[in-house]
């Protein structure tokens, strides 16, 4: 059974159980009555959930308990289940852009890897190569610093360690400054004019992503953004882009990633959405579409990868 005829069926014994009720003071119930009742709050109840229908008549039934002489009163039932029904057809779902930050809003490596150099120096008199730096570039701290150490290197450490690095990072940032790369600030002022909700799911601290954000005064096109500390998880488990879609309210299907990395790009697709590679940091990168910057993307790529009304 259709959802629209399951509903009409609890209608039909809604009906007739209105129509053997009597109001509590024995007089009788009019159909414009129960319809003017019904149609008050259908408007704040059934759209958002059709199968209320049946709790609204329970109340309605309660509160008044009237026969009805006249079938008038199950048009606004019927009403509603229409209503809703085209509504539903006509009103596209929302969209979403998942936006990684390293490597696609900003290039900050290099703050990264001087801020690893120093914080390791100082705290593990550990002397970190480039090489050993881009090999774990875009992961999380404690999957850094285990790859470095071996997998029984304590919390405690990696607590101690991370937080000094993130540190020196996020000052880097705000004394130093940090432009966003290019083709940023047009795409995201393009896709908040379309509608599009946007949010950033990475891999660093939720502090490092505020800096970031603060810094390239970007805020205002976000709204909401996941860090390391709202995931168990990292890249290319998909777990952050699943936080990230649900904030925003958005089922997977209908989501963008914007990554510049193999991992990331393997957790868009297991997370069941679409995804860009931007070439900043990797050359050979699987996506739906791969670029070499944002301003390479055709003026349609996001609407073509999620068209605004589902065939």
């Amino acid at each position: 059974m259709t959802h629209t005829g399951s509903v009409v069926k609890e209608l039909s014994f809604v009906v007739w159980t209105l129509w053997h009720v009597q109001r509590r003071d024995g007089s009788t119930f009019r159909g414009r009555e129960i319809s003017t009742l019904f149609s008050s709050r259908s408007a704040l109840s059934f759209r958002s959930d059709p199968l209320r229908i049946w709790h609204v008549c329970l109340i309605v039934s309660r509160e008044h308990c009237s026969p009805c002489g006249s079938v008038n009163f199950l048009r606004p039932f019927v009403r509603c289940v229409a209503d809703l029904e085209c509504a539903r057809m006509s009103t596209p779902q929302p969209r979403a852009v998942l936006w990684d930050m390293d490597g696609v809003l900003v290039d900050s490596a290099a703050y990264h890897f001087e801020a690893w150099r120093t914080a390791l120096a100082e705290l593990e008199s550990f002397d970190l190569s480039y090489a050993q730096f881009k090999q774990t570039f875009g992961q999380r701290n404690d999957t850094i610093l285990r790859t470095l150490f071996g997998p029984s290197y304590p919390d405690a450490s990696v607590a101690r360690v991370g937080d000094r690095k993130e540190q020196l990072y996020r000052g880097f940032v705000r004394q130093r400054g940090i432009q966003p790369l290019t083709g940023v600030r047009r795409w995201l002022e393009r896709l908040q004019a379309a509608g599009w909700r946007q949010a950033v799911a990475s891999a660093a601290p939720r502090a490092n992503v505020e800096a970031i954000l603060d810094a390239l005064d970007l805020k205002a096109f976000f709204d909401a953004y996941t860090g390391a500390e709202d995931v168990t998880r990292g890249k290319p488990d998909p777990q952050v882009y699943l936080v990230a879609a649900e904030r925003l309210g958005v089922p997977p299907a209908r989501a963008v990633v914007v990554e510049d990395a193999p991992a990331g790009l393997e957790g868009a697709r297991r997370a069941g959405m679409k995804c860009i590679g931007v070439r900043s940091s990797h050359s050979d990168l699987q996506a739906d579409l791969v670029v070499d910057s944002l301003d390479a993307l055709p003026d349609d790529a996001f609407d073509r990868l999620i068209p605004l009304t589902e065939v």
